[in-house]
Formats: C-alpha cells, sequence, structure tokens
C-alpha cells in the first residue's frame, strides 16, 4: 500500500517533491521561499511553512496544492496503516519522540569516539571533563534517525514545583556535530540538564549554572565539586528557584550579552533570578565575563581559558528599567540601553534581522473531515444543515452521528470478533469557542424531543390509571402497616397482616414505561436512576460545561467518570444507598453527545489533575476540534424547505417505532450484528497496525489511550452506519467498515491535536492565543505587524502582566518582537511564520 503525498506528508517533505516536478521552476528567492520567476509579479509562494498566495491571500498546507493541481500520484512509496483512505501524519516532535530517540541513542564505549570527535576535536574540550558523563549514560550519541541527523544529545529534566526531579525523559538537546550551527530541542515539557559533579565522592553542595552544554563541560574541571545544571538558554534560569534548596548554594555564570534592551540579555536575567534565590534563603552569586559575548568555550579554543577566568565579574543588579549604578565602567553606554519602562517587553531595533523561530507551540490546524464517507442519507442531510447554519462541519456531524446512536444502541450490539462484543453507544466531543453556532448544528435530535412529546400524549390515559392504581395501592399498604404497629404495640397476633402486607408487595402496580432518550442538566444519580426505568438514552448538551463543572463533577469527579466509563462498556452498576435499597443498573445503553468550549475544557482538565486521561474516560470520546468559521458567515435566508433533514428524521423515527428488546427485568437484549469475512479481516488488520502505533517513539504514543479505543469505536460507528442504512444483513459490509474507520482515524488525530496544545506549559498558553491572533490578524490585513495599542484593545489577552509575559515567551522563540516607530510601538511577527520572506517591515 502507497503514502502518496497528500496523506499526511510534512510540508517540508512535499516541498521538495513539487520542487522536483510540477514546481520545478520555481527558484529560490529568499533563504525559504521559492516562487516563479517567469512572473514579474509572482504571487504563489512556496516554503516549509506551507503555501500563500500574495494575489488571492489564499495561504495553508502544501497538501492543498496537492489536491489542487492533483499531484496525488506523486511521492515515495511505503507500507504503513490501512488502505488508500487511511492517512498518518509526521507529527511535530513530542515527548514520545524524545523519549524514542533518548532510548535509541548509544552510550559508553559506543559512544566516546563519536562524541569525543565533536567536544575535543572540534569543541577543543579535555576528555576528562565529560567522559564519565558518557560512560554514565548522561551524554549519548544518536546514529542518524528518520528526519533526525548523527548528533550528540543530553537531556533536559522536568523540575517540578517541590524541587522534584523527574527521572522520565520529557525533552532532550541534539547538537549536531556535523558543522551545522542549528540546535534543536525535541520534547514538550523539560526544564534543566542536571549532570553529577566531577568529583562525586566530595560534592560542596553548590550548583553551578550556565546557559550551554559546551561552556558547563569546559568550566567542568575548575569546580569539580559542583553539580553542574544547563539551562539551554536564559529563560530557563527561572526554575533555579524549584531545583535549590534553602541553605544550598548557586553559582551563575551568566552569557555577557549586548541586546540593545537590557531586559533581554543573560545577565539581566541572572540578576533577577538571584534576587529570587535570595530571598527564598539561597546562597546564590552570578558572575559574567567582563567581554560581551566571550564564553568559556570560545576562550577556551583560543586558548585564553585563564584569561577568561579573570575577566569574571559580578553581574550588576538592576531595577525594572535600567540598571542601578554601580561598577559604571562593566555598563553597556546609555544609547545602547533600550528602555521599555513599564511597558516591560524588550524593543528590537527597526530592520533587525530576524532569528529563526524555535519548536514552541504544536502545529497544524484541523483537517477537513472526511464526510465524503458517511452514507449518503446522512451525508445530504449533513451538508444541508452544515450549509444554512454555517458552523463547523465537524459539529454537525457530531450532532447527527449521536441522534443516530441514541436510537440504534438499544437495538443492536456488534460484535467484533470472538469474544469481543459490545454497544453501538458513541460519545462525541466537539469543542468550539462560543459564538460558534454549537446550538444551531443539532437540528438532529429534535426528531427525539418530538418522539417524547407524542408518546407522552400517547400514554396520557395510561399514566392517569396509574396514578389512580398507585394511590389506591399506597393508601390500602399505609394501612396495613399502621395495623401492624397497632398489633405489635397490643401484643397481638402479626401473622394475617404480615402476609397481607407481603401480598401488597406483589400487587404494585408498574409504572408505564414512558421513553425518555434526552438527558441534559442531571446528577450522575439521577441519571442511573432514569436508565432504569427506560434503559436507553443520550445525555446532551451544547454547553457541556455543566456536565464537566457540575455538581456530580465536581463532588465525586472519579466516580461519575468510572460510572460513564461503564456505561460506556454496557457493563452494570451497583449503586449503593445509605438510606434507600441499593440500585442496580444493568442492561441499559448511553450514548452522549457534548460540545463545549476550549478554555472550560482546559479548566476541567486543571481541576481533574490528570483524571480525565488516568481513567481512560476521555479516551472513550470521539473529539472534534474544527477550525472556527466567526467572520466569514454571512447572512442567508432560511430555506423553505429541508428536503434531506427531512429524509434523517423520516428515518430515525421509523428507528423510534421499532418496539426495544426489553425483558421481563426491563434489562435490554439487543441483537448482535458482526462482521462480513472481508470486514472482519480488515478490522483485525486496522487493529494490529494501530496497536503497533502506541509502542514508545511510533506516531500515537503520546495519546495512547485514546488510540487503543479507536478500532472499537470504528466498529461501533460502522454499526450504526448499517443500522441507519437500512441493510437487510446482519453482516456490516467492508464498505461501511472502511468509511467507519476513515472517520475514527480524523477524530484520532484531532484527539492528538487538541492535547499536544492542552499539555503545554501554563506559560505557553497565552502566548499561543496571542500568536494565533497575531497570525490571523496580519494574513487577513497582508502585513507582519499590529500595532501595540490594536493588541491590547482587540486581542485574546487584556490583562497587561498576562500580555507581557506572553509576549516576552514570543520574543524569547523569534515568533515575535516589539518595535518602536515614532511614538507609536507595534508587534512584527516573523515573516517565516506568515509564509513570506524575511524583508522590512
Amino acid at each position: 500500500m502507497s503514502r502518496r503525498i497528500n496523506d499526511g506528508f510534512s510540508n517540508k517533505e512535499i516541498l521538495q517533491i513539487l520542487l522536483r516536478d510540477h514546481f520545478a521552476h520555481f527558484k529560490r528567492f529568499g533563504d525559504d521561499d521559492y516562487r516563479d520567476p517567469n512572473e514579474n509579479n509572482p504571487g504563489l509562494s512556496l516554503s516549509s511553512k506551507g503555501f500563500y498566495d500574495h494575489k488571492t491571500g489564499d495561504h495553508g498546507h502544501l497538501s492543498i496544492l496537492v489536491r489542487k493541481y492533483d499531484l496525488s500520484h506523486l511521492g515515495p512509496q511505503q507500507d504503513h496503516l490501512t488502505r488508500n483512505q487511511l492517512k498518518y501524519k509526521i507529527p511535530k516532535p513530542n515527548i514520545g519522540t524524545a523519549n524514542y530517540l533518548w532510548g535509541n541513542a548509544v552510550n559508553g564505549a559506543e559512544a566516546f569516539t563519536l562524541i569525543e570527535g565533536y567536544l575535543t576535536k572540534d569543541r577543543e574540550i579535555p576528555p576528562a571533563n565529560y567522559i564519565d558523563l558518557v560512560y554514565s549514560g548522561h551524554l549519548r550519541f544518536l546514529p542518524a534517525n528518520g528526519p533526525y541527523p548523527a548528533a550528540l544529545v543530553h537531556p533536559f529534566h522536568l523540575i517540578g514545583q517541590d524541587g522534584s526531579i523527574s527521572e522520565e525523559i520529557h525533552k532532550i538537546h541534539l547538537t549536531r556535530p556535523d558543522g551545522v550551527p542549528r540546535k534543536k530541542h525535541l520534547g514538550s515539557a523539560g526544564h534543566l540538564s542536571i549532570f553529577p559533579p566531577l568529583d562525586s565522592e566530595n560534592p560542596d553542595n553548590c550548583l553551578l549554572v550556565t546557559e550551554g552544554l559546551e561552556d558547563a563541560l569546559t568550566m567542568r574541571n575548575h569546580y569539580p565539586r559542583k553539580v553542574l545544571v544547563v539551562t539551554g538558554s536564559k529563560a530557563n534560569l527561572k526554575h533555579l528557584n524549584h531545583l535549590a534548596k534553602p541553605g544550598e548554594g548557586v553559582l551563575i555564570i551568566a552569557d555577557h550579552d549586548e541586546n540593545a534592551n537590557m531586559q533581554h540579555n543573560g545577565q539581566y536575567e541572572a540578576n533577577k533570578v538571584r534576587s529570587q534565590l535570595k530571598e527564598n534563603k539561597v546562597n546564590c552569586i552570578a558572575l559574567m565575563p567582563k567581554q560581551p559575548t566571550w564564553d568559556a568555550n570560545s576562550a577556551q579554543q583560543a586558548g585564553k581559558i585563564e584569561k577568561w577566568w579573570q575577566s569574571l565579574v559580578e553581574v550588576l543588579c538592576f531595577t525594572e528599567d535600567r540598571p542601578v549604578i554601580k561598577q559604571a565602567k562593566e555598563m553597556a553606554p546609555t544609547q545602547q540601553v533600550s528602555r521599555s519602562g513599564k511597558w516591560g517587553v524588550p524593543l528590537t531595533p527597526a530592520g533587525s534581522a530576524w532569528d529563526p523561530p524555535e519548536d514552541l507551540f504544536p502545529t497544524g490546524n484541523s483537517d477537513p473531515h472526511p464526510i465524503e464517507m458517511l452514507p449518503d442519507a446522512i451525508r445530504y442531510a449533513v451538508e444541508e444543515v452544515a450549509e444554512f447554519v454555517q458552523a463547523p462541519v465537524p459539529l454537525v456531524v457530531a450532532s447527527a452521528l449521536s441522534t443516530i446512536s441514541t436510537v440504534v444502541q438499544g437495538h443492536y450490539d456488534v460484535r467484533r470478533a470472538d469474544g469481543l462484543q459490545g454497544p453501538t453507544s458513541l460519545y462525541m466531543l466537539s469543542i468550539a469557542d462560543s459564538g460558534e453556532r454549537k446550538s444551531s448544528s443539532n437540528k438532529f435530535s429534535s426528531v427525539l424531543w418530538n418522539h417524547e412529546k407524542l408518546e407522552k400524549e400517547r400514554m396520557g390515559p395510561e399514566l392517569i390509571n396509574y396514578r389512580a392504581k398507585k394511590e389506591a395501592w399506597d393508601t390500602k399498604k399505609a394501612g396495613v402497616r399502621q395495623r401492624l404497629k397497632e398489633e405489635q404495640r397490643s401484643r397481638k397476633s402479626t401473622l394475617e397482616a404480615e402476609s397481607e402486607l407481603s401480598q401488597l408487595e406483589h400487587e404494585e402496580p408498574e409504572l408505564p414505561r414512558i421513553p425518555r432518550w434526552l438527558y441534559q442538566d442531571t446528577t450522575g444519580e439521577a441519571l442511573l436512576h432514569q436508565l432504569t426505568k427506560w434503559p436507553v438514552g443520550t445525555l446532551e448538551s451544547d454547553e457541556a460545561g455543566s456536565v464537566f463543572g457540575g455538581y456530580s463533577m465536581r463532588e465525586s469527579p472519579m466516580k461519575l467518570m468510572g460510572d460513564l466509563n461503564r456505561l460506556w462498556d454496557a457493563l452494570p452498576l451497583h449503586v449503593d444507598r445509605r438510606h434507600s435499597d441499593p440500585l442496580v443498573v444493568q442492561g441499559v445503553r448511553l450514548s452522549v453527545g457534548l460540545m463545549i468550549q476550549e478554555p472550560t475544557l482546559r479548566s476541567f482538565f486543571e481541576k481533574s489533575k490528570g483524571l480525565e486521561r488516568g481513567t481512560g474516560f476521555l479516551a472513550r470520546f470521539l473529539v472534534s476540534w474544527p477550525s472556527s468559521r466567526i467572520g466569514s458567515r454571512f447572512f442567508k435566508k432560511p430555506p423553505s424547505e429541508w428536503p434531506n433533514l427531512t429524509a434523517f428524521h423520516n428515518r430515525m423515527e421509523w428507528l423510534l417505532k421499532e418496539e426495544l428488546p426489553i425483558n421481563s427485568q426491563g434489562h435490554l437484549e439487543p441483537e448482535v450484528i458482526e462482521f462480513s469475512p472481508q470486514a472482519s479481516e480488515c478490522w483485525i488488520r486496522f487493529y494490529n497496525e494501530l496497536e503497533q502505533e502506541l509502542i514508545l517513539g511510533k506516531d500515537m504514543y503520546d495519546v495512547r489511550d485514546v488510540a487503543s479505543k479507536t478500532a472499537e469505536n470504528a466498529a461501533r460507528i460502522a454499526a450504526n452506519f448499517h443500522v441507519f442504512a437500512g441493510e437487510s444483513s446482519n453482516q456490516i459490509s467492508a464498505d461501511h467498515l472502511d468509511a467507519a474507520k476513515r472517520i475514527a482515524l480524523w477524530h484520532l488525530y484531532e484527539a492528538q491535536r487538541f492535547f499536544s496544545e492542552i499539555d503545554m506549559p501554563p506559560e505557553n498558553a497565552k502566548a499561543f492565543e496571542v500568536y494565533q491572533w497575531l497570525q490571523f490578524r496580519c494574513l487577513k490585513e497582508q502585513t507582519n505587524f499590529v500595532l501595540r495599542r490594536v493588541l491590547q484593545r482587540n486581542g485574546p489577552v487584556r490583562k497587561p502582566p498576562l500580555l507581557k509575559e506572553a509576549l516576552n515567551v514570543l520574543h524569547e522563540h523569534s515568533y515575535c518582537r516589539a518595535v518602536k516607530d515614532g511614538k507609536q510601538i507595534r508587534i512584527e511577527v516573523n515573516p517565516s511564520l506568515l509564509g513570506i520572506q524575511d524583508g522590512s517591515s
């Protein structure tokens, strides 16, 4: 099976292929910008970031061009997951990738010669300064591995708030020994590299801290008793506040940078951290070379390391906007210091060259939903609703599938293989902003409301009769119980009253089963109680904060998530009550269709402290996080009729009229449908191939909890398609399964994309919001800057301290910068992130 270039390849891979074929005549106009040299003013620009049409404003992933020009025949051939419809992406390097590469790197004697070639021959660091780290595995060498070149590797450890050091490798640093100056971080978390002292038998309870690995190893023999800490950047110095303990010592050897804005210099950050550590009763000294941009390793290579040691001076003390007048001869000249005052964000001189942006955020937007894989009757109804409502298609699809599974689940279970049988219930979770027309997109479940209403009206006389009989029974039972009490007090025989009471218990009128399909504002216990009365339903909400932030989730999140997990698996539930009889919930089916705003879900994640993933709760959901349509939805007149939606409702009404298979105990006994032989082979292959992707270093390792449920969800979706389509056979076809796999995989990628962002460090979350807003604004207005006051007034982060922190993060990673333009300050976005060549602003 071949994986073509439009089936999930990265922009960089596709670019190389396109420049060899359809766009071979394109020439480079910049570091990462290819255009047609035959045009006087070429509009189409290709880069490793994607494409951008300067004339029309169109932009996006290069796979869009592949589809536009029908170039799917191009590309390398390689076996991968499933047939043509399936696609596996090459994801952004994550924690799993970092772990995988760290595990595949070699150490000891096998690595020493390779590492020595770089550290000693190129960087002139004596082997005695690092050989112990190679043999202990702290420094390793990675042979070329796929897209990753041969490199010296060292890890960054995660530092907890309590100072704990994670033993797991969450982030690594690749130093290429091939002369390429660019260094690369892999992994989304990790703060500091920590190495034992050279003289490990006589440690002096002090940390030696510096930014770069080569500088740290160069200095190691000068401070053999100190624990070595490498920060990787000045921004990571702040994590020393958690690592260093009161009474310990910290020696910071800061870089002496000469950025025009002092707050963008290593010595400024070292001073700030030094003050914080001293407040925490940590003994801290911060030094820096007297000469700017002169570090330990460059001095070592120049044969001037002793002179470098003698040049170290104490880092100056600074106030918020300027250095304290002290050691004036060490200060940068006044005209080189850019004072940003209360604004607190470094100012960059206009026209300065950009550094390449560093990896900071997960990349990629939502891929188009594979709506073409839906059975025609469902697809036509979805398209009809989506066209008028102008809501994201995935929201509309989720509403349709949730409504279908609500009804189908009561009639059918699905057998995936021998011994593997389960319900057809679906749990849908759609993440969308306020104003995304979540409520309007759900025009499907109205058929359930109408059915409930009509059934209540039809059963009205029967209910009246029941209430009369129940009232008479209650009165009679109360009379017998009263007589029994009196006979007990008077010490008369109670045999007759007890016999009568026992007989009454068998004569209690039975409540008619009134269909109850939809639940919205309910507690967990109330939901379970209602399911014992009518064993099928759906928990639905277009503002699911009432579910994730409701009473049951606040009081006992573990119990509610556990109960919903068991209901997804159709397992029995025993609910013990203190003041009443135990409740047994058995033979019931529940679907869930929730829509929620991203900040609300993020808040739930923070409060649940990992329970939502640890319990497998969210792994059962088919997640979607579609791109917003806000700003592109112009008024449309309502259609006079909805032929496709009406056809959908008619099919649902036909299914609703089918009597549910409820036994005498009130439990469901659904019919079992299974795969055809061809579909069965396809499902087993799909299951096995997914399983292979769950190991460390593979594509789905970071969402293995979700991926492990994907094959079962595909089976459930296929069963729903089969029933809705009215197939006469009890065997699900390979076509239905193939379509269901495509949709289940799309949801898996959505979950991976969402969780990779939600797991971002808190300090990066606001920066990501600001960056997305800036990027959208710049692309819309065909510029690469936004005035600061516009950002402050209209941007997603309004509070000055949070905005300042976000912009500093973006500045530190070369995503944007602040530039003074007369009396105004503008925030410029790195042109390479906008798909345009670096030029004047």
